[in-house]
């Protein structure tokens, strides 16, 4: 029932910013961060679902709670950076657009090193 809800907004959020275009173009970047916020805030109550199945699983498996914190923010950045760029591209800015995602590839690939060494390392441990 959620999904619905989400949905709706979105679409009354795109007719209303469709409407706002022929009137006052520069409301509709408004109407579509607004929107945007409000999706934000459905996603942010599903993901505390998913950190807590994370954290029963990190239990059930014993992985250390930093591996839990990293994948969480990785998401985090994945969503929000790809929010900003597509307000970006909406305004007509892709090179900006372009450079956001950028950014986020080095960022997530900067915060997955700790888990790309720790697996180097335990699979060093096995073979050798």
């Amino acid at each position: 029932m959620e999904g619905i809800k989400v949905i709706m907004a979105a679409l009354a959020g795109v007719f209303l910013a469709a409407v706002l275009k022929s009137v006052k173009s520069e409301m509709t970047m408004l109407v579509a961060a607004g929107v945007s916020v409000l999706i934000l805030f459905y996603i942010l109550s599903g993901l505390s679902v998913i950190v807590e199945q994370l954290k029963m699983l990190q239990g059930y498996i014993g992985i250390s709670g930093k591996y839990i914190g990293i994948l969480v923010k990785m998401i985090g950045i994945s969503y929000m950076t790809q929010l900003a760029a597509d307000i970006c591209r909406d305004n007509g800015q892709t090179a900006v657009a372009g450079q956001l995602e950028v950014f986020c590839k080095i960022t997530i690939a900067a915060l997955g090193m700790p888990v790309v060494l720790t697996l180097f390392e335990v699979v060093t441990k096995c073979i050798g």
